[in-house]
């Protein structure tokens, strides 16, 4: 069709890991931070690049896929993009919620990481939007408890509309905070995908001004 290739907006999940790549030292370095639940060990994780290119090494493929789509490497599997359709403008964070799934039960065990939060959710690219999206495939208590909690308020108070899957069952959900100027819109989304359990599904959104 006419739509452009670069709007086709993606994040990984936990089918886009390549667990040959996740090494025993790697996996022990994932199991330490859970352990430690400190914002700041993840940072120093993240911010290193020997580090970070070690635990995204599961991601290879997935961002081999993403540049042959979108005729360019993408840098990092978490990203913001900064949209403007007939005078709406569109703000929306990709958020990595895959970058630790190695196991075939990670709930519990992963991460989002505050320092990601900071490229995606809260930049300055995303003041005056009209509308503020997140894309996110894991539900929220995937995460350690202690990144849970931070990603979640964090999401909330900055974005209008959360998009994400994994379960593939639709549960909508609204979450009005005491501002209610602030609410978030949760839209979690069926699959797509044959020989499955589920029932195929889609959403269609309409958004307004």
């Amino acid at each position: 069709g006419n739509l452009p290739h670069d709007r086709l907006l993606l994040v990984p999940g936990n089918h886009d890991v390549d667990r040959g790549k996740v090494t025993k030292g790697v996996r022990m370095r994932q199991d330490a931070l859970v352990k430690r639940q400190s914002q700041e060990d993840i940072a120093d994780l993240l911010g290193d690049d020997d580090e970070r290119m070690a635990l995204l090494k599961r991601h290879a493929a997935y961002l081999a896929f993403v540049e042959g789509w979108l005729g360019q490497l993408p840098s990092l599997p978490w990203w913001q993009r900064a949209i403007e359709i007939n005078g709406c403008r569109l703000h929306i964070a990709g958020i990595d919620s895959a970058w630790m799934a190695c196991r075939d039960e990670d709930r519990g065990q992963l991460l989002i990481g505050r320092y990601q939060l900071t490229q995606t959710v809260e930049t300055v690219e995303a003041e005056g939007a009209h509308w503020r999206i997140a894309l996110l495939h894991h539900p929220w208590d995937y995460l350690a408890e202690f990144d849970s909690h931070a990603a979640r308020a964090l999401v909330h108070q900055h974005c209008d509309l959360l998009l994400r899957g994994h379960l593939h069952r639709p549960a909508p959900e609204r979450v009005v905070p005491p501002d209610p100027s602030r609410a978030c819109l949760e839209l979690p989304t069926g699959c797509v995908y044959e020989t499955s359990q589920y029932p195929n599904a889609f959403q269609w959104i309409e958004l307004s001004p």
